[in-house]
């Protein structure tokens, strides 16, 4: 290869070196690139227009082409919505079934669903279950119209966007700068004479490849998470607000919560009294009359013990 023929190529790495610095590249690539092409920046402008670009680059240009059409001042808002509800059913197995196929209706689909047993003060034993499913984000308040279409009670309901315009724009920016590193790899590569040279530009252009997927990957997340809204379900069945009676007396809300409180602290102390009569009670008696055969026993030696102390210290003193 002579000597114009690698100050060319040389050129090349140089202004891709700009390129990648743009785009957030690794120490590693730029060390890489700046070996052995110090001294060369005057050749960038002699440097000759490659060839079209290879076949292969057909749909990174399509998609580059896609993304350079927005721009952050006429980006549309990205905005991630997403509820948390607790609900109170008559039936939670059967209302489950009900909202995911309210989500498949509308074109989303069920993340997770879970189903188990829970037991009541009062010991019984009720279904409850626990659902997540995402729907567009068009139609969340008619999802969440349909959710409560029918339910007890409505325990809570939190709701929760979140913007990520800037954050997305920034991904965009970011990609359209490696698919243009991409780009000015496969001229570099193009013009390589040697296997030293294609190897070089080979690891560059796999990292950069890597970036590339790793950025789309971010946008489709952050497209797909502002295109179908999650919406996560408690679901309770009614017997767990069923109001306290007495003597006809039905006892809600507050008062209600008041009375189990006080109902649990009589089952505690009521625990407590049976343990300290069944169990301490005994266990303390042993102890006791241990402790009192035991004074029985060497109680008198050791009166005449601490007695026979104070004589000793007086002759010792005479």
């Amino acid at each position: 290869m002579n000597r114009r023929k690698i100050t060319q190529i040389t050129a090349l790495l140089l202004s891709l070196l700009v390129v990648l610095s743009a785009c957030g590249a690794s120490s590693q690539t730029e060390d890489l690139l700046e070996k052995g092409i110090a001294g060369y920046s005057d050749a960038v402008m002699e440097a000759p227009m490659a060839a079209a670009p290879a076949p292969e680059m057909a749909d990174e240009r399509a998609f580059e082409q896609t993304y350079n059409s927005a721009s952050p001042a006429a980006q549309e808002r990205i905005v991630i919505q997403n509820v948390d509800m607790g609900i109170v059913v008559p039936d939670p197995a059967n209302k489950m079934d009900q909202i995911a196929a309210m989500a498949e209706r509308f074109g989303g689909y069920v993340i997770t669903r879970y189903t188990y047993q829970n037991t009541l003060q009062s010991g019984v034993t009720v279904p409850e279950g626990s659902i997540s499913i995402r729907v567009p984000a068009e139609k969340l308040e008619e999802a969440l119209n349909q959710i409560k279409d029918g339910v007890t009670e409505t325990r809570y309901e939190n709701r929760d966007g979140q913007d990520v315009t800037d954050r997305y724009v920034d991904l965009q920016s970011q990609l359209k700068a490696k698919l243009a590193a991409e780009s000015k790899l496969y001229e570099i590569m193009d013009q390589a004479e040697t296997a030293e040279e294609t190897l070089m530009v080979f690891n560059q252009l796999q990292m950069v490849q890597s970036d590339i997927e790793v950025l789309k990957g971010q946008i489709n997340y952050y497209e797909q998470s502002a295109a179908l809204s999650a919406i996560s379900i408690s679901i309770s069945a009614d017997e767990t607000i069923q109001p306290i009676e007495v003597g006809g007396w039905e006892i809600r809300g507050e008062a209600k919560q008041a009375v189990e409180a006080l109902i649990r602290f009589f089952q505690g102390f009521v625990t407590f009294v049976v343990w300290f009569i069944i169990y301490i009670l005994p266990v303390l008696v042993v102890i006791l009359f241990f402790v009192w055969l035991l004074w029985k026993l060497f109680g008198g030696m050791i009166r005449k013990l601490f007695k026979g102390k104070p004589k000793l210290e007086e002759e010792k003193k005479a």
